[in-house]
Formats: C-alpha cells, sequence, structure tokens
C-alpha cells in the first residue's frame, strides 16, 4: 500500500491512451465508490470542493451575464486554490454556460417561431390561444457535488511497490496542502473491469458526492463504426404513452396505469414537502436545513423510466437490422400541455432521454438517423394532407375530420416522418407556419382532385 515515505520512482502513471484515427464515440463508467479511502481523506475531498464551488460559481456568474465562455480565460478572482485547480474551475464553468447559451437560444428560437405563428392568425382564432411570452431562463447553478477534473489535478496511477493487490489503480489528487497530494485507492466492480476491458481510461474524472460517498467517473473511446448503407427506411414517432412507435404498426415499451399512479403519489409527496418548506421558511428556518423537495421515490420512478426507455430503444433496432431511421426534430423544452396532469406525465416520461438514447445507440451501432421537421406530424392526415387538431380526438386515435382516414396516432405520426424523409419541400420550410401553409396548399389541390359529390 502506499505511504507518505514512497518514492516518486516507485509511482507509475497508467499507460496513456493511444491516439485513435477518426471520430470516436465516449462512454462514461459510473458509480465508482471512493469508500476504501480513509475518512481524514474524505475530508480533504470535502474541504476542497468548499473552495472549489464559489470559484466555479463565480465564473458561471461571469460567463452568462458578461463575457463569452472561455475555458482559457485569465483568472479573475481570488482563491486559495492552485492554479491548476483554478483552471480546472474555469474550464469546467465555461462548459456549464457553453450548454446554458446554446439551450437559450434553441428556447429563444422556439418562442419566436410560436410568435410568428400566433400573430399569422385570425384575430377570432388568437382569442383561442395564450399569445407566447418569454421567460428568461434561470442562471445554472451547482446544486449537486461534482467537479470535472483533468490530469493535472487528478491522475490515474498505480504503485510498483503496493503489497495489496485489492486495488485496481490509485488516483492522485492535488489538495489544498500544496505538495502534499492524496492518493486515494479506487477498487472496480465486476462490471467495471468488463467495460474497461479492451480500454485505457480518458484521461479526465469527474468526482461527485451523493448520499455522503464520494464517487469516481470515468469516460473510455471507441471508434464509431463504419455507417450502414441500406436501402429499408422506418419512420419513428418518439412518445409518452408508447415510447417508440414505427410506421410498420409496432410499438417499443409503454406505460401503464402503474406509471400513471407512481406519478401522482410523487406529486402528493412533492407537494406536502413544498407546504412544510414555506411554512419552515415563515418561522425562520435556514434554507440549508429545509428539507428537499425531491424524494427516493421519484428517483427510482425516473431510474426505472430510464431503463424501460434504453430497453425499448435496443428492442426497436434488433426488430429493424440495417434500416435507416427517420426521426423528428423534438424541441422537448417546448412541449406544454394545457392540463398540469398532462404535464407531470410529460416530465415522469422522460421523453428527452428518448431521443437522446436514441441518437446514442444509432451512433454506436452505425445505424443512420435522419431527423426532419416535426410539426404536424401526428396532426396532418397522410392521405389528404388536413392538418388540424380535431384530427386527433383523444391521444391514442387518428380521425381525420376531412376523409375519415383512421389509425393509431402514433403509428400516423410515424408514416407521416418517413415521407418526409424525400420530400425536399416541406424540409424546406423555416419555420411551423411555413409547414401550415405547405399542408393547406397540398389539401386544397387533393379537393380539387376528388369528383364531386
Amino acid at each position: 500500500m502506499y505511504n507518505k515515505g514512497m518514492k516518486l520512482s516507485e509511482v507509475k502513471r497508467m499507460p496513456k491512451k493511444k491516439q485513435r484515427a477518426g471520430p470516436s464515440l465516449t462512454r462514461t463508467i459510473n458509480h465508482i465508490r471512493l469508500a476504501a479511502a480513509n475518512t481524514g481523506k474524505l475530508v480533504a475531498l470535502d474541504v476542497l470542493w468548499e473552495a472549489y464551488q464559489p470559484l466555479c460559481k463565480q465564473y458561471i456568474g461571469l460567463f452568462c451575464e458578461t463575457l463569452e465562455p472561455d475555458a482559457m480565460l485569465a483568472f479573475c478572482f481570488d482563491s486559495v486554490l492552485s492554479a491548476r485547480w483554478q483552471r480546472v474551475a474555469v474550464q469546467q464553468a465555461a462548459g456549464i454556460t457553453k450548454s446554458w447559451h446554446s439551450n437559450r437560444l434553441n428556447s429563444l428560437k422556439a418562442y419566436h417561431e410560436k410568435l410568428v405563428y400566433y400573430e399569422s392568425l385570425e384575430p377570432i382564432k388568437q382569442q383561442a390561444h395564450k399569445k407566447p411570452e418569454w421567460n428568461e431562463p434561470a442562471l445554472p447553478t451547482l446544486h449537486a457535488v461534482s467537479i470535472q477534473a483533468n490530469e493535472n489535478v487528478a491522475l490515474q496511477v498505480k504503485l510498483e511497490k503496493a503489497t495489496d493487490s485489492t486495488f485496481d489503480f490509485w488516483l492522485r489528487l492535488s489538495t489544498l496542502d500544496k505538495g502534499h497530494p492524496l492518493y486515494l485507492p479506487v477498487m472496480l466492480a465486476k462490471r467495471h473491469r468488463k467495460m474497461l476491458s479492451g480500454h485505457v481510461p480518458n484521461r479526465s474524472v469527474t468526482l461527485s458526492r451523493r448520499d455522503g460517498w464520494w464517487w469516481l467517473s470515468l469516460s473510455i473511446s471507441e471508434p464509431l463504426p463504419i455507417l450502414q448503407t441500406t436501402s429499408h427506411t422506418i419512420g419513428l414517432d418518439v412518445g409518452i404513452v408508447n415510447f417508440l412507435s414505427d410506421s410498420d404498426g409496432h410499438q417499443f415499451g409503454t406505460v401503464g396505469q402503474r406509471f400513471m399512479q407512481q406519478v401522482e403519489r410523487v406529486n402528493i409527496k412533492t407537494a406536502r414537502k413544498a407546504r412544510l418548506r414555506a411554512c419552515l421558511k415563515k418561522r425562520g428556518v435556514a434554507d440549508e436545513q429545509l428539507p428537499s423537495t425531491s424524494s427516493a421515490q421519484s428517483q427510482r420512478l425516473a431510474r426505472r423510466v430510464k431503463h424501460d426507455i434504453e430497453t425499448a430503444v435496443v428492442q426497436c433496432f434488433e426488430a429493424h437490422p440495417d434500416t435507416l431511421f427517420v426521426v423528428e426534430k423534438l424541441d422537448v423544452s417546448g412541449m406544454r400541455f394545457k392540463s398540469s396532469r398532462m404535464n407531470r406525465y410529460l416530465r415522469a416520461s422522460q421523453i428527452g432521454h428518448i431521443q437522446d438514447h436514441l441518437y446514442w445507440t444509432a451512433t454506436k451501432r452505425g445505424v443512420p438517423v435522419v431527423a426532419v421537421p416535426a410539426a404536424y406530424s401526428s396532426q396532418s392526415c397522410p392521405h389528404c394532407h388536413y392538418a388540424d387538431r380535431a384530427n386527433r380526438p383523444d391521444q391514442q386515435t387518428f380521425c381525420c375530420v376531412k376523409c375519415g382516414h383512421r389509425g393509431h396516432a402514433d403509428v400516423v405520426a410515424a408514416t407521416n416522418l418517413k415521407t418526409r424523409l424525400n420530400d425536399t419541400e416541406l424540409r424546406q420550410c423555416p419555420n411551423k407556419e411555413a409547414i401550415k401553409k405547405l399542408l393547406d396548399k397540398r389539401h386544397a389541390a387533393w379537393l380539387l382532385q376528388q369528383p364531386p359529390s
């Protein structure tokens, strides 16, 4: 085992990752618990976070309100951290704010599209719709304890003269005590070793603290497979009740009555905790002593839904080998229902994770995926092109009010997405309003072709 008298010559770096030619796919290996370290070492990590978190927060505010995110920005704030740790804080803050700016631009674009569509409506129809409002997103904050470190401050090493072979490697971590780094033992589980088999971890690591424990996350890079060439095409619709529905009429993954009941139970418990927080706050209780509104029940539900989504995505890809998938460009942040109950189901369904895992699995398997505009894909008739909300009398049923075409709503949406792959005119439409005008034009042309009654 490592001791303070060990020489630097006895410390061996982990082998460097070989540079791979071409693009690669990064996979994260989570939930490696640093439980073998003694309590004193983990306390040093807590002290490090107390200095790291406020510095990272300062740079997040600076990049959001004043400067453009710059990972190599000259230091602007005083800190007890070393220059290497300050650089890590700047880099993490820059990464967080880049995502925040990107999400804000996407939300702003969606808002302007909705505003243009609202203003294009007739005054009578405007009364039935609420005028879109722009809500400035809140500044990002570091709610969870998380440090995205590089090899300058957190280096994976092996000790050549270590007598204890129970540890896979050690993590040399710089602390506030200059010249006295920590050596944290890392013991991998069986599944971690299986994921790392044949790979060398990347040099960056993530340290996080949950439930009183410190955890380590590693990442590995895999070369992207060669993109498959195929002539078979399938449209895929993403939904709340059915995770994936294809244009052939198959569905993968679904939520049942039990899911609805669990969502309502979580909502009742969250509302009860929110009332308790408000009551205690009125009595002057400090914010850090207030109970959290999140619960273990809601976390279990989220994990189970994500697991079901990932299973459904794998089943879909296995059912359609050598296939080109056509999916919709979803704006999850702008999705809203009039019913607060449906909005709860929307949040709990993790619909954004469906889209993310779909793209990730396609990239890993080398399967081509093409995204097409999603506007009116679930409300337009594939037969007469009439687009209206009245075509969907309920969540699962599609019935065109003009030509009477009927079908499952998700399957009809997947069929529309498939046809849009080669629809150059529709894919060139800049916004939702232009798509609606094009569909109305096509419906009018369809009416002219019908024989007189």
